[in-house]
């Protein structure tokens, strides 16, 4: 068969780079094998499970935003009259409800609860294992694409590590699971190719753990199409089939899963509306010049693309010394790993230059500038070997960085984690039975921790009462100007929201009419900005002579606990 240009070209080489399609899969069911290549994989679990043990996630406890959920999820489930799959529905219809459509990841979210209860423990050691086994396919998925040990390593670890990393121990990113699931598909769907045993099977669970990556965030269903280009690639870079081949053998796979993105977004546009998620999605602000630079140079940091880049060049100009070399088809293969790429990355710059990236929202696409990066160095490796090794030096010494990041990003998260537990015990010992607590905060800034923490309040208070003071804006129950800058990019939050809404109207009003006397314990969020105008505002009935107070640094937010002498 006459490749038409878009060849890469046979990958599994003989050398350095060798490693038989086959010892991928000699741990299947069936072949009864067992060899090095095999168990190579393995390396990722005791690293990540020495990893959070050394940096202390495994006993850091439960921390803001999100994780209150699990609190929530348990007590439905302790319910009587409560079954699994009511209280599933119920955290669907409540995400459809705040404008999101991401049904797998309330659905895992409570079966965990289910099985795990409020064991710290257990939740953690459930995402050291996402983070092995998303390691261990993305090793495994390198291998199959005929890459280096070193290079399949490079690959995992650059989808892995850094700021994408933090999905690895925060328990409220959807991204956690998402990745896993997209890893599993990558292998699987290369999987299919080069073996020949189990290739329906294969390629008929890829395409199940694509659809249900994508129901894990509304993110994960515009990568999509990036999943259904790297399935028409594939066949190009093992085995130098035609591109026009490639698509019409896999037309099947790309259009199922074309028809399943198109279906999702179409529900979601229905259903939530394409700004309905209120910090990304799109409208006017999506397109601003301004903004868009921002995320695109945000991308460039995180996936290594001014690497990847600089590679391609490389690669390029030794086409042109090495006259032996078929620079039409070289500049060919070149375009077509920078198309998948791209296919991946402008639908999420897109999503998120309006609210600015997030190091989780990194995730999936982190995967696909380290693929991108992984392939352009590797094509470098049969032309010029002292710069492909000078570009696997540069890989590497990124990698380290990253390592660093996550090590350093881990230790202050299970520090974190420890000081919530400090906080929450010494509300507990200081707010007697049925007594308020106020918990005085901005209500655009301080959005997500203000309601994560009446959860825990709540849950550590028996019979104890949460009460919300909001400082800030017009609309606030007490003005103040102080946090002003920091609202306007939280514009679309109101304080009505989250005072009757989240905190089902237990304000600071209702306080006093339900209770004589001051609060047993104020907590104030940011107290060097909010502390003042909360009490000139209650300088009528509240005197803070009677308080003792200790601060905690949460979140990266500042917090004092005011207890009542």
């Amino acid at each position: 068969m006459e490749c038409d240009g878009f060849c890469a070209g046979p990958t599994h080489k003989s050398g350095f780079g060798a490693w038989r399609a086959d010892s991928a899969v000699s741990f299947l069911p069936g072949t009864f094998r067992v060899t090095f290549g095999s168990l190579a994989p393995l390396v990722f679990f005791p690293f990540w499970f020495f990893l959070f043990r050394e940096t202390g996630l495994f006993s850091s406890g439960f921390h803001l935003v999100d994780e209150h959920m699990i609190v929530e999820m348990v007590a439905d489930l302790a319910a009587p009259d409560a079954s699994l799959a009511e209280v599933i529905r119920k955290w669907v219809a409540i995400d459809m409800g705040e404008g999101r459509f991401r049904p797998l990841y309330y659905a895992s979210r409570v079966l965990r609860a289910e099985f795990f209860g409020l064991r710290w423990q257990d939740w953690i050691t459930w995402n050291a294992v996402a983070a092995a086994s998303a390691g261990a396919a993305l090793f495994v998925f390198g291998r199959l694409l005929g890459l280096t040990g070193l290079l399949s390593l490079a690959l995992a670890a650059m989808s892995t590590l850094g700021r994408p990393a933090t999905v690895w121990w925060r328990l409220g990113t959807p991204e956690t699971e998402g990745n896993l699931l997209v890893a599993l598909a990558l292998m699987l769907m290369t999987l299919a190719l080069v073996t020949r045993r189990h290739r329906a099977g294969c390629e008929r669970l890829a395409f199940v753990l694509a659809v249900l990556a994508s129901l894990t965030k509304e993110g994960m269903i515009i990568y999509l199409p990036a999943i259904a280009a790297m399935r028409a690639l594939l066949p190009c870079w093992l085995y130098g089939t035609p591109l026009r081949s490639a698509v019409s053998e896999a037309r099947l796979f790309i259009t199922a899963l074309g028809l399943v993105a198109v279906v999702e977004l179409t529900v979601l546009t229905l259903a939530v509306g394409t700004a309905g998620t209120g910090y990304a999605g799109l409208d006017a602000a999506s397109f601003d010049p301004s903004r868009l630079w921002a995320s695109i140079k945000a991308v460039n940091r995180v996936t290594g693309l001014r690497l990847a880049a600089a590679a391609s060049v490389g690669l390029l100009g030794m086409s042109l010394i090495h006259l032996r070399t078929d620079g039409r088809a070289l500049r060919r293969r070149l375009l077509m790993i920078w198309l998948v790429f791209l296919i991946a990355a402008l639908p999420q710059v897109l999503l998120y230059s309006k609210s600015g990236w997030a190091d989780h929202y990194f995730n999936p696409l982190v995967i696909s500038g380290a693929l991108l990066l992984m392939l352009s160095v590797d094509s470098l490796r049969p032309i010029q070997r002292w710069l492909y090794l000078v570009f696997v030096l540069l890989v590497l010494f990124q990698i380290n960085d990253r390592f660093k990041w996550t090590v350093r990003h881990a230790r202050e998260y299970a520090a974190d984690g420890t000081a919530l537990q400090g906080l929450l015990a010494a509300a507990e010992s200081c707010v007697p039975s049925h007594a308020p607590l106020l918990l005085v905060a901005n209500p655009r800034v301080h959005y997500e921790e203000a309601f994560s923490l009446r959860t825990f309040l709540m849950m550590k208070e028996a019979g104890g009462q949460v009460h919300l003071a909001t400082v800030g804006s017009a609309g606030s129950q007490i003005v103040s100007d102080a946090l002003a800058d920091k609202e306007q990019s939280r514009a679309f939050l109101s304080a009505q929201t989250l005072e009757q809404y989240y905190f089902l109207g237990q304000t600071l009003p209702r306080m006093h009419q339900t209770w004589n006397g001051p609060p047993a314990a104020i907590l104030v969020l940011s107290p060097e900005s909010l502390l003042d105008a909360f009490l000139r505002g209650t300088s009528a009935w509240l005197r803070p002579e009677r308080y003792h107070h200790t601060d905690y640094e949460i979140s990266g937010v500042r917090m004092r606990l005011m207890c009542l002498d």
